[in-house]
């Protein structure tokens, strides 16, 4: 737990997940670093997990096959996850916010779930020739548009989160029981509603 700087940026190899205490306990300060993490192009599967990332120019840059963002904080910087060109990108249940673009999607499969994306210039930037896969996310109060290129897709809201210090959610957020009504809730603790939540 704490804040650890991340003045480089840190190349995440195949197979690995780096997987934080909790979103609002592990903080990793990025700020110097162009790109937070980068994945390099063919890599196989790696993840982000139970993280905040903040304070660099990106925070993931998305090359990969199978890199997974999960349970993540991105705030504060120019580019939230950047899906890159033929890269396979998931992103579900982070909440990106005071960001330049939350998720720019280049023609690739990018999927974004369950997330929230308020108060960046714009929530989800596509490319020409890029579809990404946008279900049961929740974005609001961006500067300029929530979408761009794009259109919010299944179970999309706009609802404004009254967000804690930390950028947790109070119980009676509108995200609450959010999400989409097939993902699993059983990390969630009681009561969980029966439905998983929008966000980290």
């Amino acid at each position: 737990t704490g804040t650890i700087p991340v003045p480089a940026t840190l190349a995440l190899q195949e197979g690995v997940t780096i997987v934080g205490y909790a979103p609002h306990l592990t903080l990793l300060d990025g700020t110097g670093a162009g790109a937070v993490f980068a994945i390099s192009a063919g890599a196989g599967a790696a993840s982000l997990r139970m993280l905040t990332i903040f304070g660099g120019g990106t925070g993931v840059d998305a090359a990969g096959n199978e890199v997974e963002i999960r349970n993540v904080v991105l705030r504060d910087m120019g580019i939230g996850v950047l899906s890159s060109a033929g890269s396979t990108v998931r992103v579900i249940n982070a909440t990106l916010v005071q960001l330049t673009v939350g998720v720019h999607v280049f023609p690739s499969s990018c999927l974004v779930r369950n997330s929230i994306l308020q108060g960046n210039d714009i929530g989800v930037v596509a490319e020409p020739g890029a579809v990404p896969g946008l279900t049961y996310n929740n974005a609001s109060g961006q500067t300029t548009a929530d979408y761009s290129g794009t259109a919010g897709g299944t179970g999309s809201t706009s609802f404004a989160i009254a967000f804690l210090a930390d950028w947790r959610e109070p119980d009676l957020s509108p995200n609450v029981d959010g999400g989409d009504p097939a993902d699993a809730f059983s990390s969630e603790p009681s009561p969980n509603g029966g439905r998983v939540n929008q966000g980290a």
